[in-house]
């Protein structure tokens, strides 16, 4: 597979696509396009109504693309693009453009690879003049084309009205190139629903658990990122502190008492979420889509030689060759909120099937670590032996201690129980039992013992990274390097000198698990565990054969169906959506957001979206900084809790790889865990089947979750007391649980 090269000096660059129209345009092929003069009918009086349902009318200006949506019931109306635009005094330049834009193209050329800027209005129109806008009504809605004649691309993009509200498609079988320029990205309805300087409202951005971008709160830096996570990046020394991946696709504004809530439907591997705040560089408030048709792998070039040193980014040449398509689900009064945009989504999750398997009882949830590796040496030769942190017989006696301490809740997942231990010497084929845990006698009678106490239990696999062998199935740059993940210090997120794992493609994945799930199969474990599967979702930049982010995705649901179908109950870690619908236990699910500087506060909205409908569980407490913070925000959300748990740890994790779980002794944390269940546990069973019907700020400090079945839980995070409207104290760092009318 080619890729096309381009020096780091060059960045990508944008060419906008503004509000105009052409008499004489060429088209794509089989469309009977009706042709408007230049001089159509303006924005403000040149719509028809193109589409109308009970809820909601599609109106249209054919002449030059732009649209709207009417909300019937409260008669909001959402602009494709600000009505007021021709008024802005604020914004300059590119993001001017983009504002008056539908979309926005991201290209290079392939010929000499320099890029090309269409960055104001005034030259976007002219571009326009010379190709244009050809609108086509369709049913339920139009499809407007736009061809941009001095690079030779085309493209269409289809927006039809629905039950719920909007549809917007991008045909991939309606992407013409031309011969000129290599697509990179598309950012679509830039601008939709974009409140200005005097709107109240609000953007929600799914980064971790959920984050609010208050309208107009000054901050000038954007958002972008892509969802499900970045592409590892070869060329880093340093992690970013606190970053957290996008899991869910969905995205929203509030403006006024109107709302929507907009998800991408089809190709979120390969789309990102980007949001903009009003400030005095920016007069709008926005959040839109972008789709990425092709990925860039930077490779470092005379990385020895400071002075020569280099960044070429590599753009694969490969397109993204599916159709992208998003939906909008406008809310308005009591709705217009981010609960609201959440139960958007979860609906529209309830209709792809994503909550078809049965939802557990709550637990206490532990991680129980078995075997790790560490680096020796003996007379100047170097091996790897294996140190025993939890054996099967040492499994039930915490057991046992937890339930003779009042704990019979429990849910356990054994990680690093077979095969090398918790870290893979190469990619798992077949089980193969660990004689320091005790081998497959101890394992059978732990099994066999924890069904008679009816604990739940998975026993945990890495498919995607292992040390050594499979290079033919590796993740590689575009040179052709093998790609590696490292760890990186967790204080200042420096790399560490730790061993490097390779990554297995989307192949090697699914071939690998199928052998694999043949041979756990015959354990008779009933529950199976992936530690990344279902949270990496990574290309493949290999020069012969490149592959998109939607291939690891695609064999990560095949592998997740496979043992479904083998009648396994799946527990997956940090799930992304698309693997939703295979499970019933999601754990480590993110408590916070990236805590960028645009954020204005943390929501829980993954939890919002999908409490009730999978049991969810924290990351560990027992790695927590603050736990008393963790344990409230469990509590405001409903997640239940979960410890890193070890028999052997502090004694053997000296000079290892895993000093990170020195506070794991399960004997350190015990005490902490029973007081922090006995105060929340029943709690829990009273909501874990209850859906999150409303969570709020009440101040700063102070939120109010409320479940359908009426049970209202108030956390004060504050450091003094706080009093509710109906006189409950609720003292600082505590919450109060109150029973209320069912939703």
């Amino acid at each position: 597979m080619r890729l096309i090269k381009l020096s780091a000096a060059a960045a990508a660059i944008c060419l906008i696509l503004s509000a105009c129209s052409v008499k004489n345009s060429p088209s794509v092929a089989g469309i009977n396009y009706v042709k408007y003069d230049v001089n159509a009918a303006k924005i403000s009086d040149g719509y028809i109504t193109v589409a109308r349902n009970g809820k909601f009318m599609l109106d249209a200006n054919t002449s030059n693309g732009d649209f709207k949506v009417v909300n019937n019931a409260s008669g909001k109306e959402w602009y494709s693009v600000p009505p007021d635009g021709d008024d802005d005094r604020i914004t300059n330049g590119i993001s001017l453009s983009n504002n008056r834009s539908q979309v926005v193209v991201g290209y290079i050329y392939t010929g000499d690879l320099s890029m090309q800027s269409e960055a104001s209005y005034t030259d976007s129109f002219t571009e326009c003049l010379n190709g244009g806008i050809i609108t086509e009504i369709i049913e339920n809605g139009i499809r407007v084309t736009y061809h941009f004649s001095v690079i030779g691309l085309e493209l269409s993009v289809e927006y039809t009205l629905t039950e719920n509200g909007l549809n917007v498609c991008v045909p991939y079988d309606r992407i013409n190139e031309g011969d000129k320029i290599a697509l990179i990205s598309l950012k679509i309805l830039p601008a939709f629903g974009a409140g200005n300087e005097d709107s109240d409202g609000y953007i929600v951005v799914p980064d971790g658990s959920g984050a609010v971008i208050n309208f107009n709160n000054g901050v000038a830096n954007g958002y972008e990122k892509i969802i499900y996570g970045s592409e590892i990046d070869t060329t880093a020394t340093v992690s970013v502190n606190r970053e957290q991946n996008i899991s869910l696709p969905v995205f929203g504004m509030i403006n006024g008492n109107d709302g929507f809530s907009a998800f991408i439907t089809s190709g979120a591997q390969s789309a990102g979420i980007c949001a903009q705040s009003g400030s005095e560089r920016y007069r709008y408030n926005t959040v839109s889509s972008k789709l990425y048709y092709r990925v860039n792998s930077p490779v470092i070039m005379f990385d020895t030689d400071f002075s020569n040193k280099v960044q070429v980014n590599n753009w694969m040449l490969s397109i993204y060759d599916k159709d992208f398509s998003l939906e909008y689900r406008f809310l308005s009064g009591n709705s217009a909120s981010y609960s609201g945009i959440a139960a958007a989504y979860r609906g529209y999750l309830e209709e792809i099937g994503a909550f078809s398997v049965g939802l557990p009882e709550p637990a206490l949830h532990l991680d129980l670590y078995g075997c790790i590796d560490k680096s020796d040496a003996f007379l100047g030769f170097k091996y790897t032996k294996m140190l025993s942190l939890t054996t099967f017989s040492q499994t039930k006696e915490i057991v046992e201690t937890l339930r003779k301490r009042g704990i019979n809740e429990i849910s356990l997942r054994y990680i690093g129980w077979s095969n090398s231990g918790v870290r893979n010497e190469s990619v798992p084929r077949k089980v193969s039992f660990i004689s320091k845990l005790g081998g497959k006698k101890g394992f059978d009678d732990l099994n066999s013992f924890l069904k008679k106490s009816d604990i739940d239990i998975s026993y945990s696999v890495d498919l995607n990274y292992y040390k050594t062998g499979n290079k033919a199935g590796s993740l590689r740059t575009s040179a052709g390097k093998l790609i590696y993940k490292y760890d990186y210090l967790r204080s200042v997120y420096v790399r560490l000198n730790t061993t490097a794992m390779r990554v297995a493609d989307a192949g090697l994945l699914l071939d690998a698990s199928t052998d694999y799930l043949e041979s756990y199969l015959k354990t008779g474990a009933e529950r199976i565990s992936f530690i990344n599967l279902a949270s990496c979702c990574f290309a493949d930049y290999g020069p012969e054969d490149a592959l998109p982010r939607s291939e690891m995705s695609e064999s990560c649901n095949k592998i997740l169906e496979n043992c479904v179908n083998g009648g396994l109950r799946v527990t997956l870690e940090k799930s992304n959506a698309y693997a939703l619908p295979y499970t019933d236990t999601v754990v480590a699910v993110p408590m916070s957001s990236s805590g960028y500087k645009i954020f204005d506060y943390d929501i829980p909205l993954y939890q919002i979206v999908l409490h009730g409908k999978k049991r969810l569980a924290t990351g560990s407490f027992a790695q927590s900084s603050d736990r008393d913070l963790l344990f409230l925000s469990a509590v405001e959300s409903g997640t239940e809790l979960l410890y890193t748990a070890t028999y052997n740890g502090s004694s053997l994790l000296r000079d290892t790889d895993f000093d990170y779980l020195y506070s794991s002794d399960y004997m350190l944390w015990l005490d902490e865990a029973i007081d922090y269940w006995e105060r929340s546990h029943e709690l829990l069973y009273s909501v874990y089947d209850k859906i999150i019907v409303n969570h709020k700020y009440i101040n700063s400090y102070v939120t109010q979750t409320t479940y359908e079945n009426g049970v209202n839980v108030t956390v004060n995070f504050g450091d003094n007391d706080f009093v509710t409207d109906e006189g409950v104290t609720v003292a600082a760092g505590s919450f109060n649980a109150t029973a209320g009318e069912e939703q």
